[in-house]
């Protein structure tokens, strides 16, 4: 039976541990997460991501003290999207951690007024296609060469005749 994580919003004390989470992914993961094998300036977006800001949220999951995931939202300039990222710690796959962050991220968009998530992801990226598939909302993908465009709808109205 594998441990149910603890998710809350992270905070600029959980820095090191976001750096850790991202510098210990493979090369394929970090491929499939950045587009890229090495990230420019990682220390600075992990900065940005740990901090308190109005138009981001990120929650972390922790298994044991641990983080083992991390999600996120940017609100578009539209003010009613938000382009979204998730990752989890090799270990940790399988086990739902991606599912349970994306939908604890959908209720804080949802009550920030947000009403769509959209998201690039790579074709071959299976994992994070069938996460944003199972997160109970509605969805639809568009791809463009080796990338999908996913946009997973948030109204509250769809929710309300599900």
């Amino acid at each position: 039976m594998n441990p149910v994580p603890m998710v809350r919003q992270l905070r600029t004390a959980d820095g090191p541990a976001v750096r850790e989470l991202h510098d210990d992914l493979s090369e394929r993961d970090t491929y499939l997460r950045f587009f890229t094998l090495r990230p420019a300036r990682l220390p600075q977006f992990v900065d940005r991501l740990v901090s308190d800001v109005a138009r981001r949220a990120a929650i972390g999951a922790f298994v044991d003290d641990r983080l083992v995931g991390v999600a996120s939202y940017e609100v578009a300039s539209n003010s009613v999207s938000a382009d979204i990222a998730v990752v989890v710690a090799h270990r940790a796959r399988t086990q739902g951690i991606g599912t349970i962050l994306l939908r604890d991220l959908v209720s804080l968009a949802q009550a920030a007024g947000l009403r769509r998530f959209t998201a690039e992801v790579l074709v071959e990226n299976t994992a994070m296609l069938r996460v944003l598939r199972d997160c109970g909302r509605p969805s639809t993908v568009t791809r463009a060469g080796s990338v999908n465009h996913v946009v997973v709808e948030l109204d509250a109205a769809w929710a309300a005749d599900a």
